[in-house]
Order: C-alpha cells, then sequence, then structure tokens
C-alpha cells in the first residue's frame, strides 16, 4: 500500500512540473528555477527571474494551471517558506537537470510515450498556440525569444497543420459559402 501511494505521489508532482512547462511554453531550466515566491495565483501570474536572456519574464497561468497548482501546493509546498522551489527535489533543494529530464522520461514511458524531450513540449506549445489562433507576436513574447526569426522555427507547420485553416481563409471557398448564403436568404424571402 505505501509503494501505491509513494508512486501516486510522485505521479502527483511530476505531472505537476511538467504541467507547468507545456501550457506556459516555458524553459525546462526555467521550472526549476521557480520559486514559491514568484508564482502569484490570486493574479495568476508567474515572474521568471531565471531565462536564458537573464531578463524577467511576467507570464499569464492558465485557470486550469492555476487550480492544479493550488492543489500541488496545498498538499505538498503549503509550508514552504517564499524562497523555496516551487518543485524541489526530495531533499528540498533544487530539482536537477537530470533529474528533470529522468522524471519526464519515466513519466512518458508510462503512458507509451517514445518522445521524451523536454524541449519538444516548447515547440508543441508554440505551434498549438499558432493553431488555436495565437499571433507570433505574442507567442514571440510568451516563448521570451529576442526575435521572430527564433519563433518561426517553432512554428513550422505542416500540410496537416495547414489544411483547416487554409480552407477556412481561402478566398474560393469564402466567395462560395458568401454565394451560398445570399442563395439560402433570397430563397427564404420569397
Amino acid at each position: 500500500m505505501t509503494g501505491s501511494i509513494s508512486f501516486c505521489t510522485q505521479e502527483l508532482k511530476q505531472t505537476s512540473r511538467l504541467s507547468q512547462s507545456h501550457p506556459t511554453g516555458i524553459r525546462a531550466s526555467s521550472v526549476r528555477h521557480i520559486r514559491m515566491q514568484d508564482l502569484n495565483l490570486r493574479n495568476n501570474t508567474l515572474y521568471l527571474q531565471h531565462t536564458k536572456n537573464n531578463k524577467l519574464q511576467i507570464l499569464n497561468v492558465p485557470p486550469t494551471l492555476a487550480e492544479a497548482l493550488k492543489d500541488y501546493i496545498a498538499d505538498y509546498r503549503d509550508d514552504a517558506e517564499p524562497t523555496e522551489y516551487l518543485f524541489p527535489n526530495g531533499q528540498n533543494k533544487q530539482l536537477t537537470k537530470d533529474a528533470l529530464v529522468l522524471s519526464f522520461g519515466r513519466f512518458c514511458k508510462k503512458r507509451g510515450t517514445t518522445r521524451t524531450s523536454l524541449h519538444q513540449l516548447r515547440h508543441y506549445f508554440g505551434l498549438n498556440y499558432i493553431l488555436n489562433g495565437g499571433d507570433s507576436f505574442t507567442l514571440q513574447t510568451i516563448l521570451g525569444h529576442s526575435s521572430q526569426a527564433i519563433t518561426k522555427k517553432y512554428v513550422s507547420l505542416n500540410h496537416e497543420n495547414i489544411k483547416p485553416h487554409f480552407l477556412m481563409y481561402n478566398p474560393l471557398e469564402n466567395i462560395k459559402k458568401r454565394s451560398t448564403r445570399k442563395q439560402s436568404i433570397t430563397k427564404s424571402k420569397k
């Protein structure tokens, strides 16, 4: 029984760490450096003090993630000091890069996933942000990139990604839709 409780505890901790990375697009190195005081759940804001370009980055925390983090903190970090890490190792010290990578690898393996790169989560976030209607300039800011050229590398669209948007915004298809709408309105007035 103790083993299954320990497994569930580890699973929740891993999920919390990983869920922080995917819906915000932050780098794994930034996840490791988040301290309790960097997270403001009253206004769903995360202040990244440790970034690749050494500039403070302020991110919005999606409401669903904010709720998951509240649960995680209530269960595991409720008594943590503001300067302690949000996701520490077992000795309440900073999680190492290797430990985070290993944890993510185990997390993926248990789910039958062969891709185990944390950095791929960042690319996945960027691509899905654009596919869901986000703009590349906002994405550049969210990812903390210094130029659009870097952001472009994150969002390499393939044929399957483009097809739905191509059809939705294609001028010929839109003319056809408007024409069909006008015909149905004319018929309904008669």
